[in-house]
């Protein structure tokens, strides 16, 4: 799971709401998030007896393995091409920036095998939405199936997106070399919600492999209230417009600005119009206001008055309520906007990608997309 600087240990509620409920639990974190040092949230372990510390397990030899690893991805993604485009270049480039994350991935692929070995859990619940991260873990367990006493071992997939889709990032979505190589466990899937569990069948039976899914448990459930469709008419609506973003704030200045320019209404324009953004947790609010401030000086309209939502003081399904209109790009949680019965604009922001609505409400009346 991440480890949230601000969050602390508490982070895994965020990924596994029950955590808490009982004793005995251990947490292995595979991500640390908003430090500037990735070590200095490796020593905070120490104050959580609850955290797995990967430097009690760790030796030269780990150190060593991680760092001729990190040497090795590299030289693969440079020497794998006869020619080089511009593109290639900058997205190879764009990759250094994760450096330090890339290298603490392949401490944990050395790692994990031997915590496993010496704690010997009989549950391991993997949150998982296909990042390296998490593919790292899942790829030493798999590499060291033979080797490791663990054949007993229940391994649970739980799919990270809170309403999955078929049309979700194919990148994202489990392909058949992916399970064919235990990259997602041993393909027993844990979904949110019935719809999302319906989606990745349709996703995994054209493989035609072994598998096991099914829905969570409720208090594994990260939809922390009870869907309910509501009467667009009886309910009295306080914001005009609210945008939910996603969890990169290039994203959510892509998504702004083909808003205003493709579909805003000139009532919306007005200078005593609010705008409300709910940023996604892996935003800051340093990087949403910086973005802001970009969007307002690349267009006409200035005076543009947005409002960050304090999440903490109402739930994602309360600032849906509350908004005439629920504005989207590549966030899942548009399903339930969906399924309550919201007036919804989606905001396409990738020329590769579909936004990630569930099938069933593809021809819904109060959806579109831009």
């Amino acid at each position: 799971t991440f480890f949230w600087r601000e969050k602390k240990q508490y982070s895994v509620k965020y990924y596994f709401p029950d955590f808490f409920n009982n004793q005995g639990r251990k947490i292995f974190v595979n991500m640390i998030s908003r430090y500037q040092f990735i070590i200095n949230g490796i020593l905070s372990f120490y104050k959580y007896p609850n955290i797995i510390n990967q430097f009690e397990f760790l030796t030269f030899k780990d150190l060593f393995d991680a760092l001729k690893n990190l040497i090795f991805v590299y030289y693969s993604d440079i020497s794998q091409k006869k020619s080089f485009s511009y593109g290639d270049i900058v997205s190879i480039a764009k990759t250094y920036k994760y450096l330090n994350k890339r290298f603490f991935s392949l401490l944990n692929y050395s790692v994990f095998p031997k915590i496993l070995s010496q704690i010997k859990p009989y549950e391991l619940y993997i949150w998982h939405e296909n990042q390296f991260h998490q593919r790292s873990l899942l790829l030493s367990l798999a590499n060291n199936s033979n080797s490791l006493k663990f054949n007993s071992l229940k391994i649970y997939t739980n799919v990270g997106v809170t309403f999955f889709s078929r049309n979700y990032w194919p990148h994202l979505v489990p392909s058949r070399l992916e399970l064919k190589y235990g990259l997602w466990g041993r393909n027993y899937f844990l979904m949110q919600n019935p719809d999302s569990k319906d989606e990745m069948k349709y996703v995994l039976d054209k493989y035609n492999i072994d598998y096991k899914i099914s829905v969570t448990r409720k208090s594994l459930n990260r939809s922390f209230s009870e869907i309910k469709k509501i009467d667009n008419n009886l309910l009295k609506k306080t914001r005009v417009l609210t945008f939910f973003a996603h969890s990169n704030s290039n994203e959510m200045y892509i998504m702004l600005s083909r808003f205003f320019d493709k579909y805003c209404r000139k009532d919306f324009l007005s200078t005593r119009t609010k705008f409300f953004i709910r940023l996604h947790p892996l935003v800051s609010q340093l990087d949403a206001l910086k973005q802001l401030k970009k969007l307002k000086q690349n267009t006409s309209q200035s005076y543009l008055n947005f409002e960050l939502i304090n999440v903490h003081n109402e739930s994602i399904e309360d600032s849906m309520n509350q908004s005439q209109l629920n504005i989207f790009s590549q966030s899942s949680f548009v399903n339930v906007a969906l399924e309550i019965g919201a007036k919804v604009v989606v905001v396409r922001t990738s020329y590769f990608f579909d936004p990630p609505i569930q099938k069933k409400f593809l021809n819904y009346k109060n959806l579109t997309i831009i």
